[in-house]
């Protein structure tokens, strides 16, 4: 097979598994009615145990209608799952991009908080679609996100770059960014496994022992006092 006849077959693979965004006002209310339907039960009973005829019914649409914006199940998780990522990158973005100015500590104590945040949206579908999901359309998803906070922290890192200990600001932004989703994300969704911390009554504690740990890491010894 030439490459070419290989970049279309991947392409309609890849379109078999996308959804089809309803373009009335009607069809909009169908489609967000699958969609809710779909999460409920993904939370109830996981992805494996959920089928399209089961959302269908919950959804109250016939099977047909379903397949009409969602050719099947993977198109479901992925239209979840875009729509989710979207959903806290943008509580992110918004409120942290114009304060990328102020001194390190406070960034970084933002930026722990909104993770907090944006776990904190709809914890019992961020669990199911990131954790329990191998579907390959969801780790592409998860890389464009992690791609779009990594190039807003590197942003920060470099009108920073001068109070830093490293010049390689890749590596930091990436020890920086996974440092605060562990354990941010395991405050949040793993609630149950954790003995000495309970939110939202020790965000704060959270907050402030995360925000010691990164700078720690990122701020040269003669810049520490300032920060």
């Amino acid at each position: 097979m030439s490459a070419l006849n290989q970049a279309m077959a991947q392409n309609k693979k890849t379109n078999k598994n996308q959804p089809h965004k309803p373009k009335q006002k009607r069809s909009e209310f169908t489609y967000q009615a699958i969609l809710e339907a779909a999460t409920q039960l993904f939370i109830e009973n996981g992805l494996e145990k959920t089928t399209t005829n089961k959302v269908a019914a919950r959804a109250g649409v016939s099977i047909g209608s379903l397949y009409q914006y969602f050719p099947n199940k993977h198109a479901l998780v992925t239209a979840l799952t875009e729509a989710h990522l979207e959903q806290m990158m943008q509580l992110i973005s918004t409120r942290l991009a114009p304060n990328l100015h102020r001194p390190i500590e406070d960034v970084i104590k933002s930026v722990v908080t909104l993770m907090i945040e944006a776990h904190s949206i709809d914890p019992g579908l961020h669990r199911v679609l990131i954790d329990e999901s191998n579907h390959g359309a969801v780790k592409k998803q998860l890389q464009q996100f992690e791609q779009r906070l990594s190039q807003l922290i590197k942003a920060f890192l470099e009108l920073k770059r001068d109070q830093l200990r490293t010049q390689d600001l890749s590596m930091a932004a990436f020890v920086m960014i996974n440092t605060i989703e562990t354990l941010t994300h395991r405050a949040v969704l793993n609630k149950g496994d954790n003995q000495d911390i309970a939110l939202p009554q020790d965000k704060e504690r959270l907050v402030d022992h995360t925000c010691d740990l990164v700078v720690g890491y990122l701020v040269s010894g003669e810049h520490k006092s300032t920060v």
